[in-house]
């Protein structure tokens, strides 16, 4: 199966396939006087079909080579080494009849050759022939709809309200790190009258808590075809001392809930504010290339919010120890 205009996402169809279609990524060699086997040799475009059956695919970010595989709609990051296995355990799990009779080979056969041609297989040049056929279509928000991930579904925000729908009904690709890892239970209106107080309580009144809504719903759409901005939370009573348990962590803490789905992830970073050089090049080195929202706790007296904006409107580079930077593109 290919990937079309209309139907632009990475299939993952292989065991649907016959086997002649499943196990044509190889040739048999035979002695042309005995026409025994000597041998077996992989088709290249073949083995890149299969692979791409398989759902793998590349993926371009900031100019760089990144390898995907799509199942059903959500994608994972995966290295060299999670091809090969993949693939290995396809050959595994060949059918031994139907080899031996169509080709004269054994299935154990088939996996020596293959750990014989690694190299062959595994060169950089060939793997980047798992280009899509046409435009990967992520799911994204819109200016209109926020979606969350799931375990058992999605749930579609829009101004009308709530509407949770199961992933079948999904248009796009969505990360495995977008997914909640919990399911969505719905609750009863008046339900989740604790967290309504703890915000009415952090606002100190009606407009401010109209305000405060309006930020939550900013920081957890992620629509970025508008004008960025750097939210700023301070203290109701501004003095010389540390005014803290005022809410402020405890809010982000609550945002992380909805953006990171494990405490591993990073869509949602703390950094300590007090720590917090504007020159040190690996002051972002606890981001992730899916980052979307960076807190800055706990921020040093005096902040010169204008040295940020170079990172809110263009985007943060991203530098690690001993690793290549790349930039995390505007969000």
């Amino acid at each position: 199966m290919k990937i079309t205009k209309n139907e632009p996402n990475p299939p993952n169809h292989t065991t649907d396939l016959p086997f002649e279609e499943v196990y044509n990524f190889f040739r048999v060699k035979k002695d042309k006087k005995t026409d025994n086997v000597t041998g077996l040799y992989f088709k290249k475009v073949q083995y890149i079909e299969a692979l791409k059956n398989m759902g793998f695919v590349r993926y371009i970010l900031d100019g760089k080579i990144y390898y995907i595989k799509v199942n059903d709609n959500v994608a994972e990051m995966i290295e060299e080494h999670q091809v090969l296995d993949d693939f290995e355990d396809l050959i595994k799990t060949c059918p031994k009849d139907e080899i031996m009779q169509e080709h004269g080979i054994g299935s154990d056969f088939l996996h020596e050759c293959f750990v014989n041609q690694l190299d062959s297989l595994t060169k950089p040049k060939l793997l980047t022939r798992l280009r899509p056929e046409g435009k990967l279509n992520f799911q994204e928000d819109t200016k209109d709809k926020s979606f969350f991930y799931y375990q058992n579904g999605f749930v579609e925000v829009t101004k009308k309200g709530l509407e949770f729908k199961t992933y079948d009904k999904l248009k796009g690709i969505v990360f495995k790190t977008q997914i909640l890892q919990r399911d969505y239970i719905p609750k009863p209106k008046g339900k989740n009258k604790n967290w309504f107080k703890f915000l009415s309580n952090i606002s100190a009144g009606a407009d401010r808590f109209d305000s405060l809504m309006s930020i939550i719903g900013y920081l957890l759409h992620h629509y970025y075809k508008t004008k960025r901005k750097a939210i700023i939370f301070t203290d109701a009573r501004i003095s010389e001392e540390a005014d803290g348990r005022s809410g402020k962590g405890l809010l982000f803490d609550a945002i992380k809930h909805m953006m990171n789905p494990t405490e591993y992830d990073k869509e949602a970073v703390d950094i300590s504010g007090k720590d917090f050089n504007k020159m040190d090049r690996f002051k972002y080195e606890e981001c992730a290339l899916n980052t979307k929202l960076i807190h800055i706790d706990d921020a040093q007296r005096g902040l010169n919010i204008e040295q940020h904006f170079v990172d809110i409107a263009r985007g943060i580079k991203l530098q690690r120890r001993n690793k290549d930077s790349v930039t995390i593109p505007v969000k």
